[in-house]
């Protein structure tokens, strides 16, 4: 009783830490470009990741046009103006999403210099 009891509570905690927080909107976050080569004089910033996950165990893994709004969103929040090389995972257990299906994206972010 106590491992069906135990075994309950743990996959309730895991589907509480899966829901996603509400991302608010980041100013320029629809102008970050996302490319396969630098021109010009970047300025590196960092790598940046994301994890997009599925609303429910049930639902289908998120897509990578799920995915890209979220990479955009948190490279325009660190003034980034393009993403290099974005790609694309499925998400594990630890990723962030707990057990529902999820999407890994990663890029580099960057701005070029004036």
């Amino acid at each position: 009783m106590r491992l069906k009891t135990g075994s309950a509570f743990f996959c309730v905690v895991l589907g509480a830490c899966a829901s996603q927080p509400s991302a608010s909107d980041v100013p320029g976050a629809d102008s970050v470009a996302v490319v396969d080569h630098i021109q010009g004089t970047p300025v590196m910033l960092k790598r940046v990741t994301v994890a997009a996950c599925a609303p429910s165990m049930s639902s289908p893994a998120p897509t990578q046009a799920d995915a890209l709004p979220l990479l955009k969103k948190k490279a325009a929040a660190i003034g980034a103006t393009a993403i290099l090389r974005a790609e694309y995972k499925p998400a594990g257990l630890f990723d962030g999403c707990g057990l529902v299906p999820a999407l890994l994206a990663t890029g580099i972010a960057f701005r070029v210099a004036p």
